[in-house]
């Protein structure tokens, strides 16, 4: 499986599975990990907020 191919055959075991979405997250300044998201046709959420709990 090729890197070009990897997130389709991802998208197809989501479907297969009964997901109905898929989520990423990156750090605000990480414009490369948003770009590629973005290549992959995902859009930035505008209402999730996500918590952390650090344990150490």
């Amino acid at each position: 499986m090729s890197a070009s191919t990897a997130p389709l055959r991802l998208e197809e075991t989501a479907r297969a599975e009964g997901c109905t979405r898929m989520e990423w997250t990156t750090d605000r300044d990480n414009p490369e990990a948003q770009k590629f998201y973005q290549a992959l046709g995902a859009t930035p959420g505008e209402n999730e907020i996500f918590y952390r709990l650090a344990t150490s």
